[in-house]
């Protein structure tokens, strides 16, 4: 069969192409995040600029969009661990069990062999 000559051949349908790179876009709400507008078969992250909210938005391939999730995001405090110091009064009483272990040690001799 020649489909060269043939007016009515079947065409060979075109697939869309997206752009899939880049998608991390700045909005100023979550009202304008929802109007944004995504193309099937992809997910955009959304930064809110004004709050500190992230979201997330998508469409399957289908072009059914999926509910907008949001996040909100926060700077982790700096959380320092808590020092405690040794006060004069556990030193001196460290002294005195150190004083204590030494001179049993040296009176007794040097007896305990492991």
């Amino acid at each position: 069969m020649n489909y060269f000559n043939n007016p009515y051949m079947p065409q060979q349908p075109i697939m869309p192409t997206y752009n899939n790179g880049g998608n991390l876009f700045f909005v100023g709400s979550e009202e304008e995040a929802k109007g944004w507008i995504v193309n099937p078969s992809q997910t955009v992250y959304l930064l809110d600029r004004n709050n500190s909210m992230l979201y997330i938005k998508s469409v399957e391939k289908n072009g059914m969009v999926a509910p907008l999730e949001s996040f909100k995001l926060s700077i982790p405090e700096n959380k320092t661990p808590e020092v405690v110091y040794a006060t004069k009064d556990d030193i001196e009483e460290l002294k005195v069990q150190i004083k204590e272990i030494s001179d049993e040690y040296i009176t007794n001799g040097a007896t305990d062999k492991e």
